[in-house]
């Protein structure tokens, strides 16, 4: 095994171990923990399937931290889903949270296991039956809009409300992350930036937002019914025009060109176009979406952030990660995904 695998491994028993002696005392109505097998993971985040003595299977979500602040964003994204549980959003069901790092080594909070898969890959996406491809993209607009119609204080989510609009945080937060190197790579990282401050068109509604809503957040089954929205760790307050442009920066127009990382639906025959989800978004939105190119121009740019943070961490001397990626691909995407947001900006 690589070092890599006897990392995984040795986590794994870890989490095995600290559950049986753990869960007893704060979820007894659960049964006995068997086994424990990864089920995804990123640089946040990872999520186990936890099958019990019953036949049961659950989800534990664990930071990949174990610092005060992953225990915060543990704590507040098990309180957010449990909110939305009482909503017409589809979320997992929450059993409990725990921000104590010695039972399995960080912060995690245990959800309902929900029957689905995220189509986050070009054969995932082709796996599903051609007569069942179409309407997935606008089931999503829909819940998207379901989303922002959740009253945030109603729901007692107003401590994710702030003062400043959303787009204007993250593009203060976004230009911090980047270097000299970044911008002198790619230029249009500050110009496009620069463009999308001056243009702003204010926030005149704030409404929850996910933060990165897109199919690969969404469980969905064989025949492509929605069962659940996940990865709420990134979910604030602002402008839902601002969750909607990051939706479709994530879809693409069937036959549109253009490298990406991951493969949007709109590359595989079937999948409905951009349009199509905003029309089923507005069919259920109650809120005007003029000015959305300029959201979906923020989009863009906020990507091609993302990208030039990959190409950094991924080209940096002596990194080790389990992820495989072409830096020419992502190098391509942030070229393209900046000149998409320049054309949207004109």
């Amino acid at each position: 095994m690589t070092d890599v695998d006897h990392v995984r491994v040795a986590q794994e028993e870890r989490v095995l171990s600290g559950l049986r002696t753990w869960l007893p005392t704060r979820a007894p109505e659960l049964g006995a923990v068997q086994s424990v097998r990864p089920i995804s993971g990123g640089r946040s985040n990872l999520v186990y399937g936890i099958d019990t003595d019953d036949g049961a299977t659950y989800c534990l979500r664990c930071s990949t931290s174990d610092d005060g602040a992953a225990a915060k964003a543990i704590q507040r994204e098990y309180e957010l889903v449990t909110a939305l549980g009482a909503t017409a959003v589809p979320v997992p069901t929450t059993y409990a949270v725990c921000t104590d790092v010695q039972v399995i080594g960080a912060p995690f909070f245990l959800m309902s296991f929900a029957q689905g898969a995220a189509l986050d890959s070009t054969d995932a996406l082709r796996a599903v039956a051609p007569g069942d491809r179409a309407t997935i993209g606008t089931k999503l607009a829909r819940a998207l809009a379901d989303i922002h119609r959740v009253g945030v204080e109603a729901a007692g989510l107003a401590s994710l409300l702030r003062a400043e609009p959303f787009v204007l945080r993250q593009l203060r937060r976004w230009r911090g992350l980047l270097t000299e190197q970044d911008v002198a790579e790619h230029p249009g990282l500050e110009s496009v930036a620069r463009s999308l401050e001056q243009r702003f068109p204010g926030e005149p509604r704030v409404a929850l937002l996910h933060g990165d809503f897109k199919i690969g957040n969404c469980l969905l089954t064989a025949d492509g019914q929605l069962r659940a929205v996940v990865d709420w760790e990134l979910a604030s307050t602002g402008d839902p025009r601002a969750d909607l442009g990051w939706f479709l920066a994530s879809w693409s127009a069937p036959g549109e060109s253009g490298t990406r990382i991951v493969p949007p639906p709109g590359r595989v025959p079937g999948y409905c176009g951009r349009d199509d989800l905003i029309e089923a978004y507005a069919g259920r939105a109650d809120a005007p979406l003029d000015g959305l190119t300029y959201f979906e121009a923020f989009a863009q740019w906020k990507w091609a952030c993302i990208d030039a943070g990959i190409r950094r961490r991924f080209s940096r001397p002596g990194h080790v990660s389990a992820t495989r990626l072409d830096l020419d691909v992502v190098g391509a995407e942030l070229t393209a995904r900046l000149a998409r947001a320049g054309e949207l900006l004109e």
